[in-house]
């Protein structure tokens, strides 16, 4: 039984050992071998640096699985790669169609979708205007829509910033972000007051504010060199002006710190016969007056520290176009583009209201770019005239 056992394990790796020399011997499969393992490492290589797939590897990509064809089908090349056909045949397309003319490196005539020469020029001149160097990005888009000026969505703007490698300015330090905060239903319905500091050369200013949470809009605010009680009562009746103007009446719920400039405020509340509610930032509830704080960050980075500021006068001049254009003309990304006053007079914050004019944009752009010739399809028709011309003269 032994002697058999030992026969069969022997025809056994005799067997398995031929075939071995086989394929060892067999340059089809030598070359196949290699083909796998090169494709396995450039994957690496490209995995390796950039963790994905980026633009600059699909013509690596694409040079790879050209030169590996004759070994692997393509069926597996794309299997061991990890993408479609589909894709495979996009990354294709879009490298025989390459453009150095357009940001997105395609042909404008091959790909109508992409915005335009004419707008990506005007995108241009607005994202690095000085004018508007401390806005966001998303601001600097709805207004250009709102003015019919680029006819495209916020997104496609952040896209052309890193296509065009425009940098925006950003604050030298950034804090962390908070939770969401205490949101109103309503304009007028929660207020918030604070204080904030602004140091010039020679003097310390302190800048009161009264924002509403519903709209975002700066209610009123004053500059001074003393923190007082009076000046926030000061603030607080200006605001109260305003709400009165509109006819309104209604509770409102007065969201302050424990500053000492907003112990003794419950005067104003009982002389103003309104339903104001004093609510002390985490104590008598759990939220902090982070949008009012918000509201200081924008106008220091944004307005003040741009700025030399020297003396009361030139910093309330500055403070006073710095809130009438965050009021009135700087569409807020949270207000869905819309302004502060518009909101606050409103008292409903827009859904998409330039659906229609995007969707207009888009069909006229792509019968516009068709239109385009870019480099490469200059080229090709001048050497298409010229074969032409050969041929018949």
């Amino acid at each position: 039984m032994t002697n058999i056992w030992g026969a069969e394990l022997n025809g056994l790796a005799q067997k398995e050992w031929e075939t071995l020399r086989e394929f060892a011997d067999a340059q089809h499969f030598k070359r196949m071998f290699r083909a796998y393992l090169r494709l396995s490492l450039t994957l690496r290589h490209i995995v390796d640096q950039h963790r994905r797939f980026p633009a600059e590897a699909k013509e690596q990509i694409i040079e790879l699985i050209d030169r590996i064809r004759p070994q692997i089908p393509l069926k597996h090349a794309l299997k061991v790669i990890g993408i479609g056909r589909s894709t495979y045949q996009l990354w294709l397309q879009q490298l025989k169609y390459k453009c150095m003319g357009s940001p997105t490196h395609l042909c404008v005539k091959r790909y109508p979708h992409q915005a335009s020469p004419d707008e990506v020029k005007t995108m241009q001149s607005w994202l690095t205007s000085e004018a508007l160097a401390h806005w966001p990005i998303y601001s600097i888009a709805m207004l250009a829509l709102r003015r019919k000026a680029v006819l495209l969505a916020p997104s496609t703007w952040y896209r052309y910033a890193k296509l065009l490698g425009i940098q925006r300015q950003r604050p030298s330090h950034r804090r962390k972000k908070r939770k969401l905060g205490i949101r109103a239903e309503r304009p007028d319905a929660i207020w918030h007051a604070d204080v904030t500091i602004l140091d010039t050369s020679t003097v310390r200013h302190y800048i009161y504010l009264v924002v509403d949470n519903f709209s975002r809009k700066v209610l009123s605010w004053k500059v001074s060199q003393k923190l007082r009680a009076t000046i926030r009562v000061q603030t607080l009746e200006d605001a109260h002006q305003q709400f009165l103007s509109l006819g309104r009446s209604s509770n409102i719920s007065l969201m302050v710190d424990g500053g000492p400039e907003n112990t003794t405020i419950e005067g104003f509340i009982n002389d103003s016969g309104m339903d104001i509610q004093k609510l002390v930032a985490q104590r008598d509830i759990q939220f902090s007056n982070s949008m009012v704080e918000a509201h200081n960050r924008i106008l220091k980075y944004g307005y003040l520290y741009r700025q030399k500021i020297n003396t009361e006068r030139q910093l309330q001049k500055v403070m006073t176009e710095a809130v009438r254009e965050f009021n009135s003309i700087r569409p807020h990304i949270a207000l869905n583009g819309a302004t502060p006053d518009e909101v606050y007079l409103s008292g409903t914050i827009p859904n998409d209201q330039h659906a229609k004019a995007l969707a207009k944009a888009k069909k006229q752009r792509v019968v516009r770019n068709r239109k385009e010739l870019c480099n490469r399809c200059i080229i090709n028709t001048l050497l298409l005239m010229f074969l032409i011309r050969n041929a018949f003269f």
